[in-house]
């Protein structure tokens, strides 16, 4: 099987854009396909986003990332940040643009965030 290394690979599979470096490729077929640990980059992407969140804001997609990694429904997930679940969904739609909003999510979800930290991402958050 041949393989090759791509210095740079732009990663769309998880909803968001990642930007993956030395990407091993594979040819199967005549078509050349990435090998990616697709568990590892979304773990890594949830991490990075969890970190990001609590200097900058987030884009509507990486809210829906965030929700997706946590295996939260919308109707979990903006009552854990306390808003209406026609909110998040609007959010969510803003896909790679920061939602323009009047509530203060951010302030929510840096709470959120906090309690993800300190608990271990895994375990349910009952309440910020």
């Amino acid at each position: 099987m041949e393989t090759k290394i791509v210095p740079q690979y732009e990663y769309h599979g998880l909803g968001v854009p990642v930007t993956l470096t030395q990407v091993e490729f594979v040819k199967l077929r005549g078509d050349w396909y990435p090998k990616i640990d697709v568990e590892q980059v979304a773990s890594e992407l949830f991490a990075n986003l969890l970190q990001k969140a609590q200097t900058r804001p987030l884009t509507g997609e990486e809210l829906e990332f965030i929700r997706l990694h946590l295996n939260w429904n919308q109707t979990q997930f903006s009552q854990i940040l306390q808003i209406a679940r026609t909110t998040l969904a609007r959010w969510e739609q803003a896909g790679s643009t920061v939602p323009k909003t009047r509530k203060p999510y951010q302030t929510l979800l840096q709470k959120l965030v906090q309690q993800l930290l300190k608990l271990g991402a895994d375990q349910p958050v009952l309440a910020i």
